[in-house]
């Protein structure tokens, strides 16, 4: 993959992914949820955990995915100019 595509590549698929969380969320709380009989405070915190909660579970698989093995730990770790490595 080439250095310039890889760049460009990630935000793209964070900002796809937080879309994609942030309008099931939404969809979730239209859906099951009853705007004229709770506060709106409550709504926007519940919203809010729902989307977070959202993200993490799209987000993992994406991580696992960049770094599936040690030789792609200590690349990014090299790119990302740490002194040391630990490995458990």
């Amino acid at each position: 993959m080439e250095e310039g595509k890889s760049r460009f590549s990630a935000p793209v698929i964070l900002l796809v992914e937080f879309s994609l969380a942030l309008l099931l969320a939404v969809y979730l709380l239209y859906k099951y949820g009853n705007f004229r009989k709770h506060n709106p405070f409550v709504t926007g915190c519940t919203l809010l955990v729902w989307f977070l909660s959202f993200v993490i579970i799209f987000l993992l698989p994406v991580d696992v995915s960049s770094v599936s093995s040690v030789g792609g730990v200590l690349r990014l770790v090299q790119d990302s100019n740490f002194t040391s490595l630990f490995i458990y």
